[in-house]
């Protein structure tokens, strides 16, 4: 049996190949593209890996550091929102467990006051990371999934879905009208 890690490759693979072609066929050499996400899934025994990459213009409306209350707010909503699993996909019928959540926004949030400022060392292009880990009782790689995101966050446009399991590896591109992600 092969490990997670050889699947995780496997995807980050194809990704790359995925991105290049479409960097070529649209000359397009920017992974960082507005109205567009990407989003990983993978399964080893009874834990399910979920990654979802976008820019944060994508969810907030920008991409800086929140400088007035009213983005400040927004970035903490949007944390409360992605630490809710279930606005981002839906398993029916799934019997998983959300064990972890990692999402880091320090990016997007003011900085302390003890530390320095400088505009030349800030990002031009703020990515939103946020990375899932459930453990299931049975199998979630059967029945199709609904992706969530677009009802949220409109400004998505597409998201570039990657999926992979001990038998099975594919991608597809997931739309507002296209929402369901099949693992088949």
């Amino acid at each position: 049996m092969k490990s997670l890690l050889h699947y995780i490759k496997t995807a980050v693979i194809t990704t790359v190949v995925i991105t290049t072609n479409n960097a070529i066929a649209s000359d397009n050499h920017h992974a960082h593209v507005h109205g567009s996400a990407e989003l990983t899934l993978a399964t080893e025994n009874n834990k399910l890996f979920i990654n979802l990459t976008t820019p944060a213009d994508n969810l907030l409306g920008f991409e800086h550091r929140a400088e007035t209350s009213i983005e400040i707010a927004n970035v903490k909503q949007l944390e409360k929102k992605l630490s809710n699993i279930n606005n981002l996909i839906i398993f029916p019928e799934s019997t998983c467990l959300l064990i972890d959540t990692h999402l880091n926004l320090d990016l997007l949030l003011p900085l302390k006051n003890n530390q320095h400022h400088h505009k030349h060392s800030e990002k031009k292009h703020t990515e939103v990371v946020v990375e899932y880990t459930l453990t299931c009782e049975k199998r979630v790689d059967i029945a199709p999934a609904t992706i969530q995101l677009f009802k949220h966050y409109p400004a998505i446009d597409t998201i570039e879905a990657l999926w992979l399991t001990d038998k099975k590896q594919g991608a597809i591109t997931l739309t507002p009208n296209k929402n369901t992600l099949s693992w088949r």
